[in-house]
């Protein structure tokens, strides 16, 4: 397994977030987790990326203690998230902004290819390439959000929310994209209001409620649970 987090609890002051989480992503696999707001799936995220500290419990990845690690050797580690919301520099250009991502890379022979990378899988970003970030539409800055990411050469990609805010055509086009990512050898954690597309997406899932896991399960048998039917896909 790559990435293990065991009974893990975070707390905002009084208020408990997290209350003993435990799951696992393998190496190559896409996982979702599915709940609604103020779940806790986006606490969760942070929490693996050392933005906000663990209460208790653990997280490993391929051996190493996350938990311990200040954010910036974590994404080191190999281990980058796609913020809710995308987070990108609004008044950088596009270039800057994928450059930035690749702050801790030192030969630019290998940032120059990575670039190209990124613009094989989101053509649109290599002609707006100069332009400011605060210029692209929705779609167009939610490409950056990943392509930025892609820049690190991350081995598990967290995504938080990849489809908010995005016309149905333009949520596809990503999702399409997600997939092709993941055949290039990425682990993804999927964080992802539109369950039945999480779920189509990803082999396995887990439910969260509360802060706590309430079901798990390879996603076909999660599409077919009628509980998440019921609650999350509106049948």
């Amino acid at each position: 397994m790559s990435l293990i987090i065991n009974n893990l609890h975070v707390s905002y002051g009084a208020i408990k977030a997290l209350r003993g989480v435990s799951l696992h992503v393998d190496e190559g696999e896409i996982v979702t987790i599915i709940g609604s707001n103020g779940a806790g799936k986006t606490t969760l995220v942070k929490s693996l990326s050392g933005v906000i500290p663990k209460q208790s419990g653990k997280i490993t990845y391929k051996g190493l203690d996350l938990g311990a690690l200040p954010s910036h050797q974590i994404v080191a580690s190999g281990v980058v998230q796609v913020p809710e919301g995308r987070l990108i520099f609004q008044n950088l250009t596009v270039r800057e902004n994928l450059e930035l991502g690749s702050y801790c890379r030192k030969k630019s022979s290998l940032i120059q290819s990575d670039l190209e990378e990124v613009f094989n899988f989101f053509p649109r970003l290599k002609e707006r390439i100069k332009q400011p970030a605060d210029t692209l539409s929705g779609g167009e800055q939610q490409m950056l959000a990943i392509g930025r990411a892609l820049m690190v050469r991350p081995q598990l990609l967290l995504l938080d929310e990849p489809s908010l805010g995005l016309a149905p055509n333009l949520v596809q086009q990503i999702f399409k994209i997600l997939k092709a990512i993941h055949e290039k050898g990425v682990s993804i954690l999927l964080i992802e209001q539109d369950a039945f597309l999480a779920l189509r997406t990803a082999a396995r899932g887990y439910v969260m409620e509360t802060g706590k896991i309430i079901l798990e399960g390879k996603s076909g048998e999660l599409l077919q649970n009628s509980d998440v039917k019921r609650a999350y896909l509106g049948v």
